[in-house]
């Protein structure tokens, strides 16, 4: 794991949330309607870990403080523009004031820590619960040989002839349960999600997109269940002649035609002959015959209708 700010090995960090000393800001709740500052609305130790203790608390850093800034990188700002009294409060990780203290930019002194956490043996200050430090991922599809030698390499940092190299003074190793990373994830998400409306000049590709999406959807839903039984250009009549007996199934004039000349013996061709249209139209037509009588050839056809 990485070396804390203190100079002491940590296994786990949060933030801290300070105002300079002598300020009229001694809780969490008295940042509402003050300036506050943090890294970055995306970085965890330097602003969601801050973030989600105050929302326990029922302040909302968007909403009640007079203003929410982000500096950016090096964090190292923040501190020293809340202590040059530019802005009220601040949010940084866990460990940064100890490290600026003990390179001289800084007197703990001057500084106060809001909601103070004491955590037994973590030598650092805190406002907030600790979280374990982030772990070394390897993404799905690397070669298991060469995870497994990087997650053996770094668990070696824990020997001392290899701790003992200069210019490695971080160590690894195994990692720990991250449900209490990814829950507070989870929560700080859903709450700009309900915090932060979509700006206008989005809504309208959305919505352009979505009737995009709708239509697709239509159109494939309806080519796999029709909604009216399609028909070739040639062959749109409406179905006002039947046949003559009552018990058989209605029949459109054409279909009765082609019905006969099936009976007859003729092919696709010769029906299309003989009656003046395309043979797309007749295998149509003879399609609507096998389904109207519920057969599966034209043989079948001839054999139901001849039947008295």
């Amino acid at each position: 794991m990485l070396d804390g700010g203190s100079g002491e090995e940590t296994r786990a960090f949060g933030s801290v949330i300070f105002a300079a000393a002598g300020s009229d800001i001694e809780t969490l709740g008295d940042i509402k309607g003050k300036s506050v500052l943090a890294v970055d609305a995306a970085a965890f130790g330097g602003f969601q870990v801050g973030w989600h203790e105050f929302d326990k608390q029922g302040v909302d850093l968007f909403n009640d403080a007079a203003s929410l800034a982000f500096t950016g990188f090096p964090p190292d700002q923040i501190v020293m523009r809340v202590l040059n009294g530019e802005a009220d409060a601040g949010i940084v990780r866990s460990g940064l004031l100890e490290a600026m203290s003990r390179e001289g930019h800084i007197d703990l002194s001057d500084v106060t820590i809001l909601n103070p956490n004491a955590e037994f043996g973590h030598p650092e200050q805190l406002s907030t619960r600790l979280y374990p430090e982030w772990p070394f991922l390897a993404l799905g599809g690397t070669d298991p040989t060469l995870r497994n030698a990087v997650a053996r390499a770094l668990l070696d940092t824990w020997a001392f002839s290899v701790r003992a190299q200069p210019g490695l003074p971080d160590s690894w190793e195994a990692p720990v349960s991250y449900h209490a990373v990814r829950a507070l994830l989870v929560d700080y998400a859903d709450a700009r999600r309900q915090e932060t409306p979509m700006p206008v000049w989005q809504i309208f590709p959305f919505a352009a997109f979505t009737g995009l999406m709708l239509a697709i959807v239509f159109l494939v839903l309806r080519r796999r269940h029709p909604l009216v039984e399609q028909q070739p250009a040639d062959a749109q009549e409406p179905e006002t002649e039947t046949s003559e007996q009552e018990d058989r199934p209605p029949l459109t004039r054409r279909e009765i035609e082609i019905l006969a000349e099936i009976c007859d013996g003729h092919s696709t061709k010769e029906i299309a002959k003989v009656l003046g249209i395309s043979p797309k139209t007749v295998e149509f037509h003879r399609s609507n015959l096998l389904r109207k009588y519920c057969v599966s050839s034209s043989l079948q056809l001839v054999k139901v209708t001849s039947e008295p």
